[in-house]
């Protein structure tokens, strides 16, 4: 935070409108970071401006149901840098690319293996783009959102590392992972379905995202076909199950992993809540450090200020940068400014993560005397 400024308000308001819609431009643009089958694959990085380095990274992993979207447009950039945190924002094989790469596959374990390919790149490049090769941390929205919580849970699986890129011995662990609402155990994504909200997505059929990213997407396959063949030696099943359990960060959760922070809209039809709601309670029985916060009346999207809130304070914190993050921007808007206090007060109205300022867990009256004491203090 740069400074505090409670005169010319709506100047300040409308100019934070205006950059909020602003596109963030690259430090470094289509950096190519591996070849997989004679298709180069990029990243574009972003630095933090007027900021002394080595920086802190956050890798940004799209969503896109693993067949679409792409690495432009990354979110979070303007907060993570005003924490002085780069933000790497990758691409990564797409199943609905096949025979792009040559003879290579698009299907799982594909993504996970250029994403970690692409954080060996960065780690082993480090020293050229002044970044902390010690404070690593992932964050990815849907598809993104899995992909981070597999590149934070699957650290020493040889399998899901594979061998993309030119940075082989190079570690691709990170130190703390951010989960939106990103699948966690495909065989259930169906069951977890419950009305309402309902389902967008028939998850066990062909046509499912899922049932694609394994490669079993033709008619009288799908995730519901392997679920029905747990247990069966025989081909393909025998590779099958396998392989989709090597996607489910369910099953993959140790508790030597790293912390991780897992954010759900209640009102998801893409992808249930009940898929983060196991994800955390294998947390718990694993003693994975983490943090699950509910947005009560998000869909498959926006979680809104409070969850998006909680998400950079735990990766402050968990991430050894806690100093950086300035609790007083409720609105996370890189200033402090009365619009800070609205943002307060809505949060107290709805128990939201900000609301709590004083650190007991609990949200009350107290915190904001703890809030107007930070604000005084500047950041």
């Amino acid at each position: 935070m740069k400074y505090r400024d409670t005169h010319g308000f709506c100047a300040i308001i409308a100019t934070a409108a205006l950059h909020a819609h602003a596109q963030p431009t690259p430090t470094f643009d289509d950096m190519v970071y591996a070849n997989v089958g004679g298709t180069e694959l990029m990243l574009d990085l972003y630095l933090p401006d007027d900021e002394p380095g080595p920086y802190p990274l956050v890798v940004w992993i799209h969503g896109g149901g693993w067949s679409g979207g792409s690495n432009v447009s990354p979110g979070f950039v303007r907060p993570l840098g005003s924490m002085g945190v780069a933000v790497a924002s990758v691409q990564y094989r797409l199943t609905s690319q096949a025979g792009q790469f040559g003879s290579e596959p698009v299907i799982w374990p594909a993504q996970i293996h250029d994403v970690k390919a692409a954080v060996r790149f960065l780690r082993a490049s480090a020293a050229a783009y002044n970044l902390d090769p010690d404070k690593f941390a992932s964050w990815g929205t849907s598809a993104g959102g899995h992909l981070s919580a597999v590149l934070g849970l699957s650290g020493g699986d040889t399998f899901l590392e594979g061998d993309v890129g030119d940075h082989d011995g190079v570690d691709s662990s990170i130190g703390v992972a951010i989960d939106y609402f990103g699948p966690a155990d495909l065989m259930r994504m169906d069951l977890d379905v419950t009305d309402p909200p309902g389902s967008s997505i028939e998850h066990d059929a062909p046509t499912s995202p899922e049932s694609k990213l394994v490669g079993w997407d033709q008619a009288g396959q799908g995730i519901g076909d392997i679920r029905m063949n747990i247990g069966n030696p025989n081909p393909p099943y025998d590779e099958l199950v396998p392989l989709v359990l090597s996607a489910s960060p369910y099953v993959l959760a140790t508790p030597q992993d790293p912390p991780i922070f897992i954010g759900h809209g209640a009102q998801d039809t893409s992808v249930p809540i009940g898929q983060s709601e196991r994800l955390a309670e294998c947390c718990v029985l694993r003693g994975i450090v983490h943090e699950f916060v509910v947005s009560p009346n998000a869909g498959h999207g926006s979680l809104g200020q409070g969850v998006d809130y909680a998400a950079l304070r735990f990766l402050a914190n968990h991430l050894g940068i806690g100093d950086r993050f300035c609790e007083a921007d409720v609105n996370i808007d890189g200033r402090l400014t009365p619009a800070d206090l609205s943002a307060w007060i809505a949060a107290f109205n709805s128990g939201g993560p900000p609301c709590d300022q004083n650190g007991d867990g609990l949200c009350s009256p107290a915190d904001f005397s703890a809030w107007v004491a930070k604000f005084n203090r500047g950041c």
